[in-house]
């Protein structure tokens, strides 16, 4: 009996893993966003290398993803609100509430408030000035008025169907960006080797 046990508690793990792997691959690319196409958007008319833009986007993955939402779970765990059947943004609520009485909840409507409305812009701006690259400036307008529409959709629409199609559009942009990594590898490892050369000489030049 105690090996049947023990063999359950070995089980149980690895069966998790496919869902645990499905449900949090879209939460790290939305995260992240690394591999995505806009990155270079915001900063392509700036005097910045390549490589320094990566280690910056590096940083930026860094901070939202290990710290921001490793700090989320953490409380999520030590409060015990993973046992109240809530999920998404509602288990963040009540975990704070647990946590922070009072103040807690509003922390997170606050931050939610200020991440979906940076997220509208940001996302606006990135779809723009695509299109505006494919067709020209005389698709500004009319892309504004179908972001503004489907901002709306969204808005009224079930939370999971709406989370879903954005997970299926983040993965299609996802799919080329990573065909492309894997072709520009030696080009990745040469622009690296390159900044690391010119941090030392900097370095040297200081000392």
């Amino acid at each position: 009996m105690h090996s049947i046990l023990m063999l359950q508690v070995q089980v149980v793990p690895v069966l998790l893993l496919p869902p645990l792997f499905v449900s949090g691959l879209p939460v790290a690319y939305s995260q992240t966003k690394l591999v995505l196409v806009p990155h270079p958007l915001f900063t392509h008319r700036r005097k910045n290398i390549p490589s320094r833009q990566g280690m910056w986007g590096i940083w930026e993955v860094f901070i939202d993803t290990i710290v921001v939402c490793s700090m989320t779970a953490l409380v999520i765990l030590t409060t015990g609100a993973l046992g109240t059947g809530e999920t998404g943004a509602d288990l963040t609520t009540a975990a704070f509430n647990r946590g922070l009485p009072g103040p807690g909840g509003y922390i997170i409507l606050i931050s939610i408030v200020f991440f979906a409305y940076t997220t509208m812009l940001t996302w606006c701006f990135y779809g723009e000035k695509s299109w505006e690259y494919i067709l020209g400036s005389k698709v500004v307008v009319p892309y504004r008025i179908l972001f503004l529409a489907f901002l709306f959709i969204g808005a009224i629409g079930g939370l999971e169907v709406v989370w879903d199609i954005a997970d299926t559009l983040n993965g299609l942009m996802i799919a080329p960006n990573l065909i492309a990594l894997i072709f520009l590898a030696g080009i990745l490892a040469k622009e690296k080797r390159r900044l690391y050369g010119q941090i030392q000489s900097e370095q040297r030049q200081i000392s």
